[in-house]
């Protein structure tokens, strides 16, 4: 790293342990078109307290730069005001103009408003041991401002999805299925289907993000009323308020109907995946055109 590019170097301690954030100057060539963007900003954990002193003499003899003291809210309050930080690429709670909770932009998965309270969903790591713990959701409350009739919780869950890329992350749609050909009765509402490349949103009252990693098996059984379930078991259950779904049911109705999919019949016969299930218009029952369409997106069997 050229002493040029280092800006500034802050320093922020929690407990026994310390954080580095190492503030970078835009670099002067600009990335090729395929690769990663330059960051301007680093951040690394690990330290301890007491490794301040060998840190700020290594800036000073290494980069001719102080380090910096960061001062953190450290009155136990859960109050503060929620700030969105794109070079750090986090969300922080702020307390006094002081940051009281940091939390990264990168690990958002969804992001679910309700009335006032915004609901921030993260990425389970299933490296870990069965004993660890982690941090899955957590909750906020947004109070009303003067107007009374603003959507104070939606605007803040708009702001948080498109700062986390997360419909980005999702990828163009391939295929949808109106919440008028579906009924979803676990979770239970009216939901939207669009089937992208590595994961499928779901866009009703509340809105989903559900990675076709995460589906172990999924299910297409007839029902006596000219109908048949559609059910997708999942690895990483999706949370409507303090319940876990780990099992998606859709009821589908005997009909037929024709799905379009946004694929070419090029794309479709090069991919593997795709070939000897899909076409660009789908036709037949509509039970079985949505199995074949999840069957060939997710790489999954259906069992029938």
């Amino acid at each position: 790293l050229a002493k040029e590019r280092l800006a500034r170097l802050l320093w922020t301690t929690c407990g026994d342990y310390a954080l580095l954030h190492v503030y970078l100057n835009p670099a002067e060539e600009e990335p090729a078109d395929d690769a990663d963007p330059v960051p301007t900003y680093v951040r690394f954990d690990g330290f301890k307290r007491r490794d301040s002193e060998t840190v700020k003499a290594a800036a000073k003899e290494l980069f001719d730069i102080d380090l910096e003291r960061a001062n953190v809210a450290t009155a136990a309050l859960n109050v503060g005001e929620l700030e969105i930080d794109m070079a750090r690429r986090t969300v922080q709670l702020n307390y006094d103009e002081k940051p009281t909770l940091e939390l990264a932009l990168d690990n958002l998965t969804q992001v679910v408003a309700n009335k006032n309270d915004i609901e921030l969903q993260f990425a389970e790591d299933a490296s870990g041991a069965r004993e660890d713990e982690l941090l899955v959701e957590m909750k906020f409350h947004i109070p009303s401002g003067p107007d009374e009739d603003a959507d104070v919780a939606g605007q803040w869950q708009k702001r948080l999805i498109a700062a986390a890329g997360i419909e980005r992350k999702s990828g163009n749609e391939y295929c949808v299925f109106p919440d008028e050909l579906i009924n979803f009765m676990a979770p239970r509402g009216r939901y939207t289907v669009e089937m992208c490349e590595n994961s499928f949103r779901m866009k009703g009252k509340y809105d989903y993000t559900v990675k076709y990693s995460s589906v172990s098996r999924m299910f297409l059984l007839e029902r006596p009323e000219n109908a048949f379930s559609f059910v997708i078991s999942l690895t990483d259950p999706i949370q409507q308020g303090q319940v876990r779904h780990k099992h998606l049911v859709i009821n589908i109705e005997t009909r037929d109907e024709e799905i379009e999919v946004n694929l070419s019949r090029e794309a479709i016969r090069e991919n593997p995946r795709y070939r000897d299930i899909l076409e660009p218009t789908m036709t037949g029952r509509l039970p079985d055109s949505v199995a074949k369409i999840f069957k060939a997106f997710t790489g999954k069997k259906v069992f029938v």
